[in-house]
């Protein structure tokens, strides 16, 4: 986070990349990503981006739903299990790899373009054995 902040380190490139949440109701693979922090269109990176907080049911002093802005709300009703997912960009999972040396901008786009490819076909092939697993009519 100290990378996309006021005070950018010039002698590295970070690399976030993975899977973030569908927001497509028909949606049942989730959406790969790859950007470099601190870049001018990088989604805004936030402490509960990736948080859940699962409210207990049976809690003598519960936590009301939406107190953090950006924190998950998960619950479970009824033997149902919710989430209350937050803002447009919800990574579900993500790594990050910290390039320096010559070239580190260079190299971090590269290795990004790779990863992102090899994620989309990744999902692709998800996406494709669930539509052939469904029942013909």
């Amino acid at each position: 986070m100290a990378l996309a902040g006021p005070y950018p380190d010039a002698e590295v490139t970070n690399l976030r990349f993975g899977a973030t949440y569908d927001f497509d109701p028909n949606a049942h693979a989730p959406l790969p990503f790859a950007y470099i922090v601190g870049d001018a269109d990088a989604p805004d990176e936030t402490w509960g981006q990736e948080a859940n907080l699962f409210h207990n049911p049976r809690a003598r002093y519960p936590i009301p739903q939406g107190l953090f802005d950006t924190v998950a709300d998960s619950q479970c009703i009824d033997g149902q299990y919710s989430d209350v997912i937050k803002g447009d960009f919800a990574p579900i999972m993500s790594m990050s790899m910290l390039i320096s040396g010559a070239g580190h901008r260079r190299v971090a786009i590269d290795r990004g373009e790779k990863v992102l490819g090899v994620l989309r076909e990744s999902y692709a092939q998800m996406n494709q054995r669930r539509v052939e697993s469904q029942p013909q009519s």
